[in-house]
């Protein structure tokens, strides 16, 4: 008996002690520490690019920005993200000359910084920006403008292709449509750029992904490749290097040589890729990763209680979200209707789970110039009722036999009345969308429009409103830089984005003239006429929503540097493992009470055995 009760009083001390010590273990050291991981979501449909020439997906730019620059960039530490240099050692000058297809041409030349080195530790020169714009015009070359070529980039999630970006004013100029004509090294440490026609955006334009700088090969060969997602390595002269590429993760080290003489708390990175959203989601929470672009709303009350997690006050973002209509179908009486029938007090409230606000100009919050004096529209069936009557007298809508009604009629007298029927088409599995083809079909049916709703894939979507089947849709648009012209000069002119089909001729001129004038007090004036014009006389489209940036952070990150446009730059940020407080571990019988309670169970069981 003796020998019996020994031995249960040992296996009570080993199961005690082993509890004990997981607990101490847990509570000094909450976390690994290792290499900072950035979680991507990636499927089949949004693949990562790691070439600066075809990347058009967030979580592509987010890599490359880490790794490669260009002459200039975004000061994320000014609330404007006012442009700085960056390769370059100053502003460039511009300068008028004669020659090119309309009689004159205008060059920038711009100085560049010296003693800087690429990650293969070649010496960077103007000869390699040289080599990175030809490169670049090129490879835009190749992929010309077509239908197959836009339907794909749409399909895939891309909101700017850069075959786009730089071809502002291909309408205005279709023999040379793109900004840039050619890239000439002066000398190692001179670069000039040639533009077909003047364009007061182009520094912002060199600050966007597709403008960053390559390395210049030994052999430059005359057809250009992109880069293999799979197997090479990205070369920039970034803070970090691109070391190693595999199926599950992409690893980036702080290069030592940068010449930003910097000493960053984060001195490597791990691009971890999750098959969906909640599995990084849950990653994220699980400590397994540190940072996450896409955030599931269906987390937050879980990130609201984590003691791990930071979730910051959201800020006014740059995308922003419309209702568009096919305006060679919907005519401008109708169009202002609708635009005063639209419950947008009920959109944004309904749907927006304080994720979203308002939308007033098609310049939104955050961007140059936007005008601040404008206001979502008011909703006011009475008004959308008189345009519906304007729309029938000047022959936009025709009026069934025997139609007497008024702005003052009965919503029920308005329903029963079909004036127009239009498609609207959204893209499947996006509910706030789909909420709001149900809200547009209960608020139009108070003026006696019809909307029948239609989701479908992406790509079928934008094939669909192509092709005039959808005469009303749900798009949004984000741009690639940090000005006006990346809003109106695509969504509004006769651009391929232009799905509104809108051509009017004042607008046209108002746009070319905005985009080419240097004048920052004209430029300013021109972009208020424009936004006026657009949403008090013109309506092409509905003005909903902008969703905010909110990021969710662990409690070892710091001066993470917010910005409208969600840009990221690691190199900046504080980060610290030890401000991440103690965690207990997780058992499935967690308290001290459990383990005492199997502890003795152990012992009536023996006991009875022995017995």
């Amino acid at each position: 008996m003796a020998k019996t009760k020994s031995s249960i009083v040992v296996v009570v001390i080993i199961i005690s002690g082993v509890f004990q010590t997981c607990l101490c273990s847990a509570q000094d050291k909450p976390f690994e520490e290792r290499p900072f991981v950035y979680g991507a979501q990636l499927d089949n449909l949004i693949p990562l690019n790691i070439d600066p020439h075809q990347a058009y997906a967030s979580n592509s730019f987010d890599f490359i920005d880490q790794i490669c620059e260009g002459l200039f960039s975004y000061d994320l530490t000014s609330p404007n993200m006012t442009i700085q240099p960056q390769l370059a050692k100053n502003f460039g000058r511009w300068q008028q000359k004669e020659g090119g297809v309309y009689g004159s041409q205008w060059t920038y030349t711009v100085e560049l910084k010296n003693n800087i080195k690429f990650h293969d530790n070649t010496p960077f020169d103007a000869y390699d920006v040289e080599f990175s714009f030809n490169r670049l015009h090129y490879l835009l070359q190749q992929n010309q403008s077509s239908d197959l070529e836009f339907f794909y980039y749409f399909r895939y999630g891309s909101t700017s292709p850069l075959n786009y970006e730089y071809q502002p004013l291909k309408s205005l100029y279709p023999s040379t449509p793109y900004v840039i004509n050619a890239t000439k090294a002066l000398n190692a440490t001179w670069i000039e750029f040639t533009l077909n026609y003047q364009y007061s955006p182009f520094e912002a334009l060199l600050c966007c992904t597709g403008s960053y700088i390559l390395p210049k090969p030994l052999e430059i060969s005359p057809e250009f490749k992109y880069y293999n997602d799979s197997t090479d390595l990205l070369v920039g002269t970034g803070p970090y290097s691109h070391v190693s590429t595999s199926p599950s993760q992409l690893k980036l080290e702080f290069y030592p040589d940068y010449y930003g003489e910097l000493n960053p708390d984060i001195k490597e990175i791990h691009w971890k890729f999750y098959k969906d959203i909640i599995s990084m989601n849950e990653g994220f929470l699980e400590g397994k990763n540190d940072y996450i672009k896409n955030i599931d709303l269906s987390f937050i009350k879980q990130y609201n209680e984590s003691k791990y997690h930071q979730i910051e006050e959201p800020i006014q973002g740059t995308t922003i979200n419309y209702l568009g209509f096919d305006c060679t179908t919907i005519l401008v009486n109708t169009r202002k209707a609708m635009q005063d029938a639209l419950n947008y007090t009920f959109l944004i409230e309904e749907f927006g789970q304080d994720e979203i606000t308002e939308m007033t100009s098609i310049i939104p919050k955050g961007i140059l110039f936007h005008d601040n004096s404008i206001s979502q529209p008011i909703t006011n069936i009475s008004t959308a009722r008189l345009h519906v009557l304007d729309a029938i007298e000047t022959g936009e809508l025709v009026a069934p036999d025997g139609f007497d009604l008024n702005e003052n009629s009965s919503d029920e007298a308005w329903k029963s009345i079909v004036l127009a029927s239009y498609t609207y088409g959204y893209n499947s599995g996006n509910h706030i969308r789909e909420g709001i083809g149900e809200l547009i079909k209960e608020n139009f049916a108070k003026i006696g429009i019809q909307i029948i709703i239609n989701g479908l894939p992406v790509g079928h979507l934008y094939e669909n409103i192509q092709n005039g089947i959808y005469q009303v849709y749900s798009l949004s648009w984000s741009p690639l830089n940090h000005d006006p012209s990346s809003y109106t000069n695509f969504m509004i002119n006769n651009s391929i984005f232009n799905f509104i089909n809108i051509n009017d001729s004042w607008l046209e001129k108002k746009l070319s003239i905005a985009v080419q004038e240097r004048n920052i007090t004209m430029r300013h004036l021109y972009y208020d006429q424009i936004q006026h014009y657009i949403f008090k006389d013109l309506v092409p489209i509905l003005f909903l929503y902008t969703p905010y940036n909110r990021d969710i952070y662990p409690t070892s990150v710091s001066n993470m540097y917010k910005n409208s446009m969600g840009k990221l730059y690691f190199y900046l940020w504080d980060f610290d493992y030890s401000k991440i407080p103690s965690k207990i571990p997780s058992f499935p019988l967690l308290s001290i009470f459990g383990a005492t309670f199997i502890t003795v169970s152990l012992i009536v069981k023996k006991n009875s055995s022995i017995v």
